[in-house]
């Protein structure tokens, strides 16, 4: 498994990254484009083939909009679990106090390793 770094705000900016998207993918106008088509041809049987194929491309386009919007709430749903886990772990890691037996061996092997 590859490594993976999150940094706190990553998983927020990317939900809202996909919001964007879903956002601009909601705000397409197929209905009105395909009206401007339809109505330059007055008469022409194609014009009725532009409004059903306008209907169906907006139903997908609908469709595509409701999975972004499922995508970004998931982001979310696992940025909130991932700062629960994080917090958990933190909770759960015993910390050295200054002055204790673990604490002084940490410190002598930080000092052997050149790190301290």
């Amino acid at each position: 498994m590859a490594d993976i770094h999150i940094v706190r705000g990553d998983l927020e900016a990317l939900s809202a990254s996909v919001s964007a998207v879903r956002d601009k993918v909601r705000d397409l106008d197929i209905a009105g484009t395909a009206e401007g088509v339809a109505s330059s041809m007055p008469g022409a049987a194609s014009a009725g083939m532009v409004k059903a194929a306008a209907a169906e491309a907006d139903g997908l386009r609908a469709t595509l909009g409701g999975q972004y919007e499922m995508v970004s709430d998931g982001v979310l749903d696992v940025a909130a679990i991932h700062r629960r886990n994080d917090s958990a772990v933190a909770a759960g890691t015993p910390a050295l106090e200054a002055g204790t037996t673990g604490s002084k061996s940490a410190q002598r092997w930080a000092r052997a390793k050149g790190l301290s």
